[in-house]
């Protein structure tokens, strides 16, 4: 797979950016384009095609935690889409499955449905008139969701969208139901076959901004405050300080609040799981076909006393249940506003996990005192905010405080 959108050596376009950057980006930016100013005339939309096609800035960025990545930047909006391509054996699996078994099809052409999507509840005729839900059971003989998804797709999705939900993050992109697809590639595209396949190709589409990257540097002997810096122009690194310096801690204070009001009973990491879609859980189930049934994320439990010193606990944590931790370290993944300091972006957000809650309440970087003191005190006015939220929304039974005592050791 190519790292550009076009290769030096023969200036072609690799087929799966060409199908993502054509197929997918380009008619979801004009989607937004029509909503705004609805075109009439088929030449004025070819001209509005291609001029879509020129101003389509288009970046492959690599490998970034088992995805692709690439950025399609436009005058006023900015993409960025995660893909991945199945291997070559799980491919041959999943067909001669498909061959072995043609009555289990994929719903909506392998689009997936939205998440805690239930059919209207119905009247049984043949009981007092009570209303009961028509939800269908899954199949008997569930295959591995690996059988017919691709599993790192599901779990973005999921979690990433109920993080957005629940913790109303700014800096958390939003993914539409209609911005995933697990799914095959295109076999044609632009009336031209594909020289290399491009099937078990799913990817996920969210909304980007461009910002500055963050760098943390740490005193040798763990001693002094760190230093923290953004990516200037010409790749120059200039020290974050003044009120940039403090919003900065703010919003992270708030992701940290944000993530530690989800919690579970158990200190581990987050998977996929298969389950009937009648399950008590505590993030969305997610709903695909006859063949795997329903999905969604729960906690691995590890509970040892090596993931608890791992986790950064010093003594026996106590009982749950635990907050989730953003992504750690955290800093690789956010994006700033060099003028303001806030984080205007921050990456691979489902990437989490449950910790202690000494853990959790601790700051993610070495603070003055005086630092130290003002983020504390971002911490609570974050905490009581959304305290607040969850209770008018009808929150319960929530163990309070915490974090841990609401910071009263940090002080």
């Amino acid at each position: 797979m190519g790292d550009g959108a076009v290769t030096e050596k023969d200036g072609e376009c690799d087929p799966i950016s060409a199908y993502l950057k054509n197929r997918v980006v380009i008619p979801l930016h004009l989607q937004h384009t029509y909503a705004h100013f609805p075109i009439r005339h088929n030449r004025r939309r070819a001209e509005m095609e291609s001029r879509a096609q020129s101003e389509c800035e288009w970046t492959e960025e690599g490998l970034s935690d088992g995805f692709h990545v690439a950025t399609a930047h436009f005058l006023s909006q900015s993409w960025g889409i995660s893909y991945q391509v199945e291997e070559e054996s799980q491919c041959l699996i999943r067909r001669r499955w498909s061959r072995e078994h043609p009555e289990y099809k994929r719903t909506d052409e392998g689009r997936m449905p939205t998440i805690m999507e239930v059919d209207e509840p119905t009247e049984d005729d043949s009981t007092d008139g009570s209303v009961y839900s028509t939800i269908r059971a899954p199949h008997v003989d569930l295959v591995p969701v690996s059988m017919c998804y691709n599993e790192q797709i599901l779990y973005k999705f999921i979690v990433q969208r109920y993080l957005k939900e629940v913790t109303n993050l700014p800096c958390i992109p939003e993914i539409l139901a209609h911005h995933a697809w697990v799914g095959f590639g295109p076999e044609i595209i632009n009336g031209v076959s594909e020289k290399h396949t491009t099937e078990e190709l799913s990817w996920i589409l969210e909304e980007s901004m461009r910002g500055a990257k963050v760098k943390v540097e740490h005193d040798a002997q763990g001693m002094g405050t760190d230093k923290i810096s953004y990516r200037g122009p010409k790749d120059t690194w200039i020290r974050l300080s003044g009120r940039a310096k403090e919003r900065f801690l703010d919003d992270l204070a708030r992701i940290q609040i944000a993530y530690s009001f989800i919690t579970f009973p158990q200190v581990g990491t987050l998977s996929l799981e298969q389950c009937p879609l009648d399950t008590e859980t505590r993030m969305p189930i997610l709903q695909l076909d006859d063949r795997v049934g329903s999905v969604t994320v729960d906690i691995r439990s590890s509970t040892s006393e090596e993931s608890l010193a791992s986790a950064g606990a010093e003594t026996d944590a106590i009982p749950g249940p635990y907050p989730l931790q953003p992504i750690f370290p955290i800093w690789e993944n956010i994006l700033i506003n060099p003028d303001s300091g806030n984080i205007l972006q921050l990456r691979n957000s489902f990437l989490a996990r449950t910790v202690p809650w000494e853990v959790a309440a601790q700051p993610p970087l070495q603070l003055s005192s005086t630092a130290r003191e003002k983020y504390v005190h971002s911490l609570k006015r974050h905490w009581f905010g959304y305290y607040i939220r969850i209770r008018e929304d009808g929150g319960h039974g929530l163990s309070l405080p915490r974090l841990d005592q609401l910071a009263s050791q940090m002080e």
